[in-house]
């Protein structure tokens, strides 16, 4: 909802409940709501709740908070022991409470909370009806990849006995070369030992050539185009050509590796005019591939701003894709994931004077500060100035073949081509001593991405966090979660400093409290 909306209108609090076949609305008023259509909507007083719903976001956390919101209802137009006593099941209604301001049609409300009632509380005809509602439960039922994408019988009845059974890996990005040496990207599966087909992806991808390496050390590694082929399911596939003779030749039992830095790289990105490299592309194809509901049009929209993050790396085990993301994915990218009554959708996060959207300015009237300043260790999790990120999982050995370091101690340790040190963590050193700490990658092999997942942690972990609220007029409601804001605040010593925004709550009386 835009400024100009919030400012439009006296707003009302609408509660819709579908129990069963029965759609039931109230308010705390009576009030008649126009449709897009010019029909009317009936919407009956009894809502008793003083409402105020919050919004909040975790920096650096996988878990996703969810919304509820305590309400009860007195009515005499409903009898809800009888509507019980006749099959009516209140425990599995479902409701959605809304945002409604005069002068806009019932479709242009505000969805805050679209949930399931938690356990309901009722008495007579006439008494009040209680209860909780709360957003879905996350359920993720998908698996990456699919149960078809596999070596079988059906799909390649000439497969070496080594593929038998092993699924199709799913290739995103170019896994395979770090600081200038070819390792182990993805495996390669034989699927036709007559013919040498060596399938290196379940799908089409965007590279021409790849390199190729037998399991043996050290590894010789060969150039190969690659050919689209269709498996006995009618899947697409990748493959190369293993040849008949010299360090890449067709050998029974043998593993086979590919490197996929060479001329292009795996799946294809939205455009089909490269391979799918973008955290953000990544993120948005694994949530649509879900069970989940997501918000597609606000995850599209973020998913543009990770663009600077590279994801290279392959799966080839099927794993529910919400635990993938929350293992793999989401732990290196500046984002926390939001459920709101459109589904889930990522929010980025921004450290820096780009991302300031509203100027909170306590120095006038309509600004008021609520309570002290709060402290916390970090922005998240524990203290730490001294991280190195460990990336480039070798598929073959499972070690990992390139690290970043980022330290507070430039007198001591060198910078170079993947050292570096920060403000934050000179500070950070200088303030508490050295508190190392090591993060694991499986889904990074560019340097440039190490550099910036290492960064972000350091903003996240290197020095301690003030935190502080506000009360704001209406119109601020507009800002989300994750933005940037610069705070005036003269009795706190503040001048346009940088924040970034952890809550935001709509009060009963109009006003926006912001944390």
């Amino acid at each position: 909802m835009s400024r100009s909306e919030l400012l439009a209108g006296e707003r009302h609090f609408v509660l819709t409940l579908t129990i069963a076949s029965r759609t039931l609305r109230f308010s705390h008023q009576d009030l008649d709501i126009s449709q897009d259509d010019g029909a009317v909507l009936p919407v009956s007083g009894g809502l008793m709740a003083d409402i105020s719903t919050a919004r909040s976001v975790e920096f650096g956390q996988t878990r996703v908070p969810l919304n509820s919101v305590s309400m009860s209802i007195i009515t005499e137009a409903h009898d809800w022991a009888a509507m019980v006593a006749a099959g009516y099941d209140l425990a599995a209604a479902s409701g959605e409470l809304s945002e409604w301001r005069t002068g806009q049609t019932w479709e242009q409300r505000r969805p805050l909370v679209v949930g399931l009632l938690t356990a309901p509380v009722y008495g007579a005809k006439g008494e009040e009806l209680a209860f909780t509602l709360k957003d879905h439960p996350m359920e993720d039922l998908s698996k990456f990849p699919g149960p078809t994408a596999l070596v079988d019988a059906t799909t390649w009845p000439n497969a070496d006995e080594s593929a038998i059974g092993r699924n199709y890996p799913q290739v995103f990005g170019e896994p395979g070369l770090a600081n200038g040496v070819r390792y182990a990207g993805s495996p390669g599966l034989v699927v036709d030992s007559s013919n040498r087909y060596l399938l290196i992806a379940g799908h089409e991808v965007a590279a021409t050539t790849v390199y190729v390496a037998r399991s043996e050390e050290p590894q010789t590694w060969l150039s190969a185009s690659v050919s689209h082929r269709t498996d006995g399911r009618g899947i697409t596939v990748a493959t190369i050509t293993l040849q008949t003779s010299g360090s890449a030749k067709y050998v029974a039992g043998e593993e086979y590796y590919i490197s996929w830095s060479g001329d292009g790289g795996g799946r294809y990105d939205r455009t089909r005019t490269a391979a799918m490299r973008s955290a953000g592309e990544v993120l948005e194809f694994m949530l649509n591939e879900s069970t989940l509901s997501v918000d597609r049009g606000r995850t599209a929209a973020a998913s543009d701003q990770l663009r600077g993050y590279r994801i290279d790396c392959y799966i080839d085990t099927p794993v529910g894709i919400w635990q993938w993301l929350e293992s793999q994915l989401l732990p290196v990218l500046p984002i926390a994931i939001r459920y709101a009554p459109g589904g889930l959708y990522p929010v980025i996060w921004e450290a820096s004077l780009s991302s300031v959207a509203e100027i909170l300015d306590a120095d006038r009237s309509d600004v008021v500060r609520l309570g002290p300043v709060n402290t916390s260790t970090t922005l998240h999790g524990d203290l730490t100035n001294t991280i190195r990120l460990n990336y480039a999982v070798d598929a073959l050995s499972g070690d990992y073949r390139a690290a970043y370091l980022l330290h507070g101690e430039p007198d001591r340790i060198a910078n170079g081509e993947n050292v570096a040190s920060s403000r934050a963590t000179r500070i950070s050193v200088a303030r508490y001593g050295v508190v190392p700490t090591d993060i694991d990658s499986d889904v990074i092999w560019d340097p440039a991405t190490a550099a910036a997942v290492i960064y972000q942690a350091a903003i996240r972990s290197a020095l301690p966090t003030r935190q502080v609220n506000y009360l704001c007029p209406r119109e601020f409601a507009w800002l989300e979660e994750g933005q940037g804001v610069q705070v005036t605040d003269s009795e706190l010593s503040l001048s346009l400093s940088f924040g970034l925004i952890t809550e935001i709550e709509n009060l009963t009386d109009g006003t926006v409290r912001i944390e």
